[in-house]
């Protein structure tokens, strides 16, 4: 099964590896900065849009996506997914800094994820994989939108989305979701074949 992931928040401590380093840079006290509940949250930081992306792409370039460890259960997880013979796809709308991509790949290698391919795109859905998993609210709506079966990787700030949606922890709980048998959807009987993936 070809699987895709987001890297923040999914492999990557976004939230708090950002806080470390605004910390460190003086722009805001790490006590002023709590653990957001909402997905865009510079607001919740006492940061305006405009110098909150300018913060970014500074703390980018920087070196802020090629250092620090990953999030916990995640090379657990990718490990486990690769041995029950899952393709592994890093799909990513990272934009800030001058080389994101290049960044991304770095840290990845740095920790043993052994991607198959990286995207860097905001057009998650063009990318074919049979299941993704993704923090956003908008990225969970855009895929299923167009078809693709995505499950949310639980955060406070997706916790407002239908029950409907299938959710885990992070790729640890995905490994195991695959591992599960998976029910047929009500009005189907086990003999009934699945529904064919439709990547664009």
């Amino acid at each position: 099964m070809d699987t895709g992931r987001d890297v923040d928040e999914v492999l990557f401590p976004f939230v708090d590896r950002l806080r470390d380093w605004l910390a460190a840079a003086g722009v805001r006290a790490a006590a002023a900065m709590p653990a957001p509940a909402r997905y865009d949250f510079a607001g919740e930081w006492g940061l305006g849009d405009i110098e909150w992306v300018e913060w970014c792409h500074q703390a980018a370039d920087d070196g802020l996506f090629v250092t620090g460890p990953p999030l916990p259960g995640a090379r657990a997880g990718w490990a486990a997914l690769r041995a029950a013979g899952h393709r592994l796809h890093v799909v990513t709308a990272r934009a800030f800094g001058s080389a994101p991509a290049a960044a991304t790949e770095t840290w990845l290698s740095a920790w043993g994820f052994d991607a198959d391919s990286l995207h860097v795109t905001a057009a998650k859905h063009l990318v074919a994989c049979d299941i993704f998993i993704d923090d956003s609210p908008a990225m969970i709506a855009q895929l299923t939108g167009h078809g693709h079966r995505a499950v949310i990787a639980d955060r406070a700030w997706n916790r407002h989305l239908p029950a409907s949606h299938e959710r885990v922890e992070g790729v640890d709980g995905l490994a195991r979701l695959l591992a599960t048998p998976r029910r047929p959807p009500s009005g189907t009987s086990e003999s009934s074949p699945p529904p064919a993936c439709s990547p664009a």
